[in-house]
């Protein structure tokens, strides 16, 4: 059993490169209409996807996931598993293990609309949404394909857009949570404060 003896997990995993304003909407849409008891946050270790681009150390990205949930309470949670296991993770391992982990609880793998069309490059989805059944978060300009339902679009906001900006001195008021701007202008994070 968990730390909080829940049983019904939403997965929410990612980059979180950084974590900003729209992970926190989806999560408060999740933990308020899904039937679900907490929601994890999964910072991914090493990206199946992004390997080459790089990613920013996995101990800066958990330290901004734990800022940006803090306001959520209890019921979101920060996880590192995928520190645990090493390496470059696909969901359906990571599912696996929490299961065995956790062998009294249900997931439930939390998605947006803007990965659905890259389902086929997923290591095993259909086991995958077998195991954890989906909830679909919509997303704005990503319509939902056919045969999916998802919830009403959430606002369209890009971590890779954030970096971006971030690194050009631009501002990124309303795309971050307060706690995650702090952290990264603390820590210099994404070129801000370094000269170029």
């Amino acid at each position: 059993m968990n730390k909080y003896n829940i049983d019904r997990i939403g997965i929410f995993s990612g980059s979180f490169d950084p974590p900003h304003i729209g992970h926190v909407l989806a999560s408060t849409y999740v933990l308020t209409s899904q039937p679900v008891d907490e929601i994890w946050w999964i910072p991914v270790f090493n990206h199946a996807f992004d390997s080459k681009a790089g990613i920013t150390p996995f101990e800066d990205r958990i330290a901004m996931c734990e800022r940006a949930i803090h306001l959520l309470g209890p019921r979101a949670v920060v996880q590192t598993v995928e520190r645990e296991l090493g390496g470059v993770n696909r969901s359906i391992d990571t599912v696996r293990h929490l299961m065995r982990k956790y062998p009294n609880s249900s997931f439930r793998l939390v998605i947006g609309t803007d990965v659905l069309p890259e389902r086929h490059l997923w290591k095993n989805f259909d086991e995958l949404c077998e195991l954890a059944p989906p909830i679909v978060l919509g997303r704005k300009s990503y319509p939902c394909p056919e045969g999916w339902e998802a919830s009403p679009p959430l606002p369209n906001i890009n971590s890779r857009e954030i970096r971006s900006k971030l690194k050009r001195g631009q501002s990124t008021v309303g795309l971050l949570p307060n706690g995650v701007e702090h952290y990264i202008r603390k820590h210099s994070l994404y070129g801000v404060g370094k000269k170029s």
